[in-house]
């Protein structure tokens, strides 16, 4: 039997996280939670990301989480938005 650890992000983006007692009317989200794991790896792997995601996604959680628990102080983080209207 192989057992998963999860990792920070699952646990911080999923049904028990403590974001759901610091922020009122957290809820998981599954893409949410996507988003935030591949832009985690795409930071440590050091490579660009593009991501599209519709309102209600969780965007900025998604971008801001794994930017805060980057490893290197010389790894870059840059976060660009834009609405199509």
């Amino acid at each position: 039997m192989t057992l998963k650890v999860p990792s920070v992000i699952e646990e911080l983006f999923g049904s028990a996280s403590p974001l759901a007692v610091c922020l009122e009317g957290f809820a998981p989200r599954p893409g949410q939670a996507a988003m935030a794991e591949a832009i985690d790896q795409a930071i440590e792997d050091g490579e660009n990301l593009v991501v599209e995601a519709g309102t209600g996604t969780g965007k900025t959680l998604a971008y801001l989480i794994p930017a805060l628990l980057s490893r290197s102080e010389e790894r870059r983080v840059g976060k660009e938005c834009r609405s199509r209207w």
